[in-house]
């Protein structure tokens, strides 16, 4: 992935997780309770992933425990799904997963190597070991180069579906393979959240690791 590539991603990225929490008018369709989103990863780091919780929110600090949760917006005339997801590993740090892609009318698959995107591309990140309340600490991000994300099931305030494809940190030199991905979550307003912070962070890593020297 080059420098031109993680760029129009980190872009792109922005528009499709950072919408989660702008001032758009959103869905009035919001839904409760615990989410569920878990995958399977191998080669420069392997293991698996499974959280399942409703999110909490807290206005002062990033709530440290498990959930999965969805979020529909709309900003600028683009309509997308946000879904994010944390993993406790330690009492400050744990694994975070965001995905962001344009919002479906059914269901449907999305190609996750943005190479056939026109106005709002896809990401999903993975982040190891972060503290979401830090502006800088020794957490690892892999970004999907490619992949898709399937969307089973688009109803009743629950977005359903799986993932899987090939990640990695942005030197190129640590890949990992992702299989078993699979979501079930509730798709909450945006403006019953409170993850400017968790959300933005990963992004603005991103950019800056993009930056030419």
């Amino acid at each position: 992935m080059n420098t031109h590539q993680i760029i129009k991603a980190a872009l792109a990225g922005a528009v499709a997780l950072l919408a989660a929490c702008g001032d758009s008018t959103g869905s009035s369709n919001t839904a409760t309770g615990s989410g569920s989103l878990s995958y399977t990863y191998t080669g420069a780091r392997s293991g698996s992933y499974s959280a399942n919780g409703e999110f909490q929110q807290n206005t002062t600090s990033f709530v440290k425990q498990p959930f999965a949760v969805g979020v529909r917006s709309q900003q600028a005339g683009l309509s997308a799904i946000s879904i994010v997801s944390y993993l406790p590993v330690t009492s400050t740090t744990g694994h975070m997963v965001l995905i962001g892609i344009p919002e479906l009318s059914g269901t449907g698959n999305i190609d996750l190597s943005g190479t056939s995107c026109s106005s709002l591309c896809p990401l999903a990140l993975l982040l190891f070991d972060t503290n979401p309340d830090l502006e800088e600490d020794d957490s690892q991000l892999f970004g999907f180069t490619g992949g898709r994300v399937s969307v089973t099931s688009n109803s009743g305030g629950h977005l359903r579906g799986t993932f899987s494809g090939t990640a990695e940190n942005f030197a190129g030199d640590s890949v990992i393979t992702i299989t078993n991905g699979a979501f079930d979550v509730p798709i909450r307003n945006e403006s019953s959240l409170n993850l400017d912070r968790a959300v933005a962070r990963p992004v603005r890593m991103m950019e800056r690791r993009a930056r030419p020297e």
